[in-house]
């Protein structure tokens, strides 16, 4: 299977199991072999993209407007995880506004399903398949630098074996850096693979946060802390 099959087949599997208001639709699925494509037939979600920066990397959202889609995305990740899946990229681009301004989470392609994440019960026959769901894709570094948890890049040169285990928790950190962008128009961390370079930032970004909107700074610190 090549990656861009695998990719479509990841994006099938997880909106084939899960079907929740935070998460874009899938209705149907077409396999023209003949042609050998694969064509999704998905909600239109007619909001567009989150607008969350201007041209200058000033913030365009309110904070209500801010807490409603932090408030959709959370309920929609918790939803993901219930059922196992890190979702792995998690980022403004990555979420979308229905026509009601609902926030709706897309792009399933580097998502991943670990059995053992899943609440009991909640396994599913759409994910368990290693052919899909590789275990060596919990050791590959996925996702958008600056999004990605300091457990992600942490001996990034090194063994992937000597990182730190891949968990729910990346998504719990990136939702944290998406926070931040909604509030200040700006991602908060540059690209790096220094774990250390994470925390002493995370440090500021909580500092510049108090300042702001110090009814945000427990929020966003549990995220950071979580993640």
């Amino acid at each position: 299977m090549s990656s861009t099959e695998q990719t479509v087949r990841k994006e099938i599997a997880v909106m084939k199991t899960c079907q929740h208001i935070n998460l874009v639709k899938l209705f149907e699925v077409i396999d023209d072999i003949q042609h050998d494509r694969i064509y999704l037939a998905m909600e239109l979600v007619s909001g567009g993209p989150i607008p969350w920066r201007t041209a200058s990397d000033e913030p365009v959202l309110t904070i209500d407007q801010t807490r409603r889609i932090i408030r959709d995305v959370i309920l929609g990740l918790d939803y993901l995880h219930y059922h196992g899946i890190i979702h792995r990229d998690i980022k403004p681009s990555n979420i979308m506004w229905s026509e009601d301004r609902v926030a709706k989470i897309i792009d399933f392609g580097v998502s991943h399903y670990i059995h053992e994440g899943a609440a009991p019960g909640q396994s599913c026959l759409h994910l368990e398949d290693d052919v899909i769901f590789p275990e060596k894709d919990l050791k590959r570094t996925i996702g958008t630098p600056k999004f990605i948890a300091p457990e992600v890049v942490c001996n990034l040169p090194a063994a992937a074996a000597a990182r730190p285990p891949i968990t729910k928790a990346i998504d719990v950190w990136a939702l944290g850096v998406t926070f931040y962008c909604l509030l200040f128009g700006k991602t908060p961390f540059n690209v790096s693979s220094n774990s250390n370079t994470h925390s002493r930032h995370s440090e500021y970004i909580l500092y510049k946060t108090s300042m702001s909107y110090p009814d945000m700074t427990y929020f966003l610190s549990f995220l950071f802390l979580q993640g």
